[in-house]
C-alpha cells in the first residue's frame, strides 16, 4: 500500500463523512460530543500517518523515533476504532479476534515501548529489554523475560509499516462502504414520499387572494391558513430528511430560506391580528413570501431528487 493510496483513503473518508446526511442527522445532533470525537479521531488518524511517513523518509532511526513510530501505530488503530464506532454504531474492535494482524502490532508496541517493565499476558507478567545497538530502519532485536527465562525476538519495522498501512486502509474502506450503505438505506425510506406533492397544494391562487384582503379579509385569512398548514407539513418532511432546523448543518441554504419564511409568516400574522392597518407593508410581505415560496419549491425538488436515489 503506497503513501498516496493511504492518503487518498483518508481524504475519501473525510468526504464521505461530510457528505453523509444520515451522520449529520444522527451524530451531529447528539449531546454527548460524538461529532467532536469523530473529527478528533479523524485528525488523530491522519496525524499518526504523518509520524509514520516521517519514519519512512528518515535515513536513520533514533530511540525517540522508534518510540514515536510504535506509539503512532496504536494511536492510528484506536482512531479507526473510534471512527468506526461513531459512524456505524458498532461495538469496539476486539483486536485479537477481529483484527489479528493489527493486534500483533499492538502487542509489539506494548511489550517493547508500552509496558516493557510490566507487561501483562495470559501466561503472566513479562519484561522486555531492547538491544539498542541493533536498532536500524529495518528493525531491532529485543529480549522478553518471563518465568521460564529470556527469549530473543526480532521486530521487522519495514514489514510492520506495510501491514499497518494495508490493514488500516482496508478498515477505512470498510467504514466508507458502511457510511454509503447507511446513507442509501436512509434515503430509500423517503423515495416514495415526494415533498413536491405537498408543496403543490399551494399555488398562485392563495397568494392572489392575500393581495385582495381589503375586499374580503376573512377569505384572505383562510387562504393564509392553507399556506401555513402546507408549510408546516413541508418543514416536518424536510426535517425528517435533514434534521432539526434548530441545529442542522445539512442544508444551510435551506435553513436560511426557512428562517426567512418563518419571519415573513410572523409579520403577516401580526398584520392580520392588527386588522392590517398598512396595506402597503402587508403586500410587500406577501410578495416577498411568494418569492421565498418559489425558492423553497426549488429546494423541495432538490430534496426529492436527493432522497430518491
Amino acid at each position: 500500500m503506497t503513501k498516496l493510496a493511504t492518503d487518498n483513503n483518508f481524504v475519501q473518508l473525510r468526504e464521505s463523512i461530510n457528505a453523509s446526511v444520515k451522520l449529520r442527522n444522527e451524530v451531529y445532533q447528539k449531546s454527548d460530543g460524538s461529532w467532536d470525537r469523530l473529527w478528533a479521531a479523524m485528525d488523530a488518524l491522519e496525524d499518526a500517518q504523518v509520524a509514520i511517513d516521517d519514519f519512512e523518509v528518515s535515513k536513520e532511526i533514533s530511540y525517540l523515533q522508534l518510540y514515536g513510530l510504535l506509539q503512532a501505530f496504536v494511536v492510528q488503530q484506536d482512531a479507526v476504532d473510534h471512527i468506526r464506532q461513531t459512524v456505524t454504531d458498532s461495538k469496539r474492535i476486539e483486536w485479537k479476534k477481529d483484527e489479528p494482524k493489527l493486534s500483533k502490532i499492538r502487542e509489539l508496541r506494548n511489550e517493547t515501548v508500552g509496558h516493557p517493565a510490566d507487561m501483562k499476558t495470559a501466561e503472566g507478567t513479562v519484561y522486555c529489554n531492547i538491544d539498542r545497538h541493533s536498532i536500524t530502519k529495518k528493525g531491532f532485536k529485543y529480549l522478553i523475560w518471563d518465568k521460564n527465562g529470556a527469549h530473543s525476538k526480532e521486530a521487522d519495522l519495514v514489514g510492520t509499516v506495510r501491514i499497518q498501512s494495508e490493514e488500516i486502509s482496508r478498515v477505512v474502506q470498510e467504514i466508507i462502504t458502511m457510511i454509503q450503505t447507511g446513507d442509501q438505506q436512509f434515503a430509500e425510506q423517503f423515495a416514495k414520499e415526494k415533498l413536491i406533492d405537498i408543496y403543490s397544494q399551494v399555488s398562485g391562487y392563495q397568494f392572489e387572494k392575500l393581495y385582495l384582503h381589503e375586499s374580503n379579509v376573512d377569505f384572505a385569512k383562510s387562504m393564509f391558513a392553507i399556506i401555513i398548514k402546507i408549510y408546516g407539513e413541508l418543514k416536518t418532511g424536510l426535517e425528517k430528511r435533514y434534521g432539526s432546523f434548530d441545529t442542522t448543518i445539512n442544508a444551510p441554504g435551506l435553513k436560511i430560506t426557512i428562517d426567512e419564511i418563518d419571519q415573513l409568516i410572523e409579520r403577516i400574522e401580526d398584520k392580520f391580528d392588527n386588522s392590517i392597518p398598512d396595506s402597503f407593508d402587508f403586500n410587500v410581505y406577501v410578495e416577498t413570501l411568494q418569492t421565498k415560496w418559489k425558492e423553497l419549491g426549488d429546494m423541495v425538488k432538490e430534496a426529492d431528487d436527493k432522497f430518491s436515489k
